[in-house]
């Protein structure tokens, strides 16, 4: 990458860190000093890069770059011991359910105004 804005202009490098929370590339050879010693890394936002070179040495890359399909890459899970499968119990058939009686509606308040007048 090659920085064309801001005060490390002209610097080249190689990505060290991508930071989406903070919008910015930390690039390596760009550092600030702190007052106590020590150096920092330098965010700088990515529209004010310019991509110089490509790493094409992963295979998943250069399909990617050629836009052939490509595979995700699958991480290896440990196998879990073998536990035998618990057993399941044969149900009964589920007995048919009658419709229930309804119950006669109880009368509402307006019904009652009415039979009263």
């Amino acid at each position: 990458m090659r920085v064309l804005r801001g005060e490390f202009r002209g610097v080249t490098g190689k990505i060290t860190n991508v930071s989406t929370p903070r919008n910015g590339v930390s690039i390596e050879g760009v550092k600030k000093e702190k007052l106590k010693g020590g150096n920092l890394d330098v965010f700088i936002h990515p529209s004010n890069l310019i991509v110089t070179e490509l790493n094409t040495e992963d295979k998943w890359r250069q399909n990617k770059l050629e836009g052939k399909k490509t595979k995700p890459v699958k991480e290896a899970k440990p196998k879990e011991a073998a536990k035998p499968a618990p057993k399941k119990e044969a149900k009964a058939p589920a007995k048919q359910s009658t419709p229930k009686e309804t119950k006669e509606s109880k009368p509402t308040k307006t019904e009652k105004k009415k039979e009263k007048k």
